[in-house]
């Protein structure tokens, strides 16, 4: 069951890393319906969203995957994240929009 599957990657801390390959994977598709236009959106946990590497992973991911349009990779973060760490998040959203 994913709750099961999300409780699990948690808790042995593989879940930054299938976050890692979930950002590379939507990047890939990104690139190939890049002539339909369509974005993609990812989920982050708040762990992933307030990690430093987040900038670096998500230009890396978009490059590799053949200089994909930032703009067509929407970030998901839950209400209940935005409103507990309202400044950090601003801080973050800041970043990523620059």
């Amino acid at each position: 069951m994913p709750g099961s599957l999300i409780y699990l990657a948690e808790e042995t801390g593989l879940n930054t890393e299938m976050e890692k390959q979930v950002i590379f994977s939507a990047a890939r598709h990104l690139a190939r319906w890049k002539k339909y236009g369509i974005n993609q959106s990812v989920n982050l946990s708040a762990r992933m969203f307030e990690s430093d590497d987040l900038v670096n992973l998500l230009e890396t991911a978009l490059a590799q995957a053949g200089g994909v349009e930032n703009s067509r990779l929407k970030l998901e973060i839950t209400e209940s994240e935005g409103m507990s760490n309202a400044g950090t998040v601003i801080e973050r959203m800041k970043e990523l929009s620059s």
